[in-house]
């Protein structure tokens, strides 16, 4: 049975294509940010599709609000490698402001939820969106 030599494999990646490939944790990473341009973009069509209303029991999103703006207050005190931390602070800063925006859904009239909606969804697009180019960018 004949031996793959380790440079007669690299014949078969394009050299371009070769530095486009990433390490697992960094695919992981860029996939969770796709996730979260998906979440916003969904919160988005649901905003303007008009079937959002104030929920039955307003007590869950004032819940949901509060762990939002948690999360991104943890995830900014969080230590963080060098080059990761503006990333963490974009992410931080995300959480902060959809927290913030699904509390004033229910303290807010109703006919203010669908723009509370919007503009929460616009700030994950904007994150999943800077979050991957940083990525992209780093690897």
């Amino acid at each position: 049975m004949p031996r793959l030599l380790a440079g007669a494999a690299s014949g078969i990646i394009p050299p371009g294509l070769a530095a486009l490939t990433m390490k697992p944790a960094m695919l992981f990473r860029f996939l969770n940010e796709f996730t979260v341009l998906l979440l916003g973009a969904l919160l988005i069509v649901l905003a303007l599709s008009g079937r959002v209303g104030l929920p039955g029991r307003p007590g869950a999103l004032v819940l949901l609000g509060i762990v939002l703006i948690y999360w991104g207050a943890r995830a900014l005190w969080r230590a963080e490698p060098e080059g990761g931390r503006q990333q963490a602070q974009i992410r931080a800063a995300s959480l902060v402001v959809v927290g913030l925006l699904v509390l004033a859904i229910p303290m807010l009239a109703v006919r203010y939820a669908e723009p509370l909606l919007e503009i929460a969804g616009a700030v994950l697009v904007l994150r999943g969106f800077l979050g991957s180019v940083l990525l992209l960018r780093r690897a």
